[in-house]
């Protein structure tokens, strides 16, 4: 099936913390068969190997974004909430310098 018969995969935060859940014991190419057989029957999906890829690639997107924020002295973390705590003019100045790099 190519990509452009599947439908758009949808995400939410349990099927990610699922799906980082199974990744965690390896990503070797054995484990993808498994992987995608107990996302696809705990969510009752049909998502695709490269659905399942893509996706991966976006948390790590947004890992290494996090982790680039938290590395900066002016932003912090919230345990509890699980968000990243920031003054507003700060935010707003990331964001500017940001857009002028993209």
């Amino acid at each position: 099936m190519g990509s452009e018969d599947q439908e758009r995969a949808s995400w939410d935060s349990a099927k990610d913390a699922f799906l980082v859940e199974i990744m965690m014991h390896g990503f070797k190419k054995e484990a993808w068969a498994e992987t995608l057989a107990a996302f696809n029957a705990r969510f009752q999906t049909m998502l695709s190997r490269q659905q399942i890829k893509s996706r991966l690639t976006a948390l790590k997107g947004i890992n290494t974004a996090i982790k680039a924020m938290l590395d900066a002295s002016d932003f912090g973390w919230d345990n509890e909430r699980h968000i990243v705590l920031v003054h507003d003019s700060v935010w707003n100045d990331y964001v500017r310098v940001y857009l002028l790099r993209n």
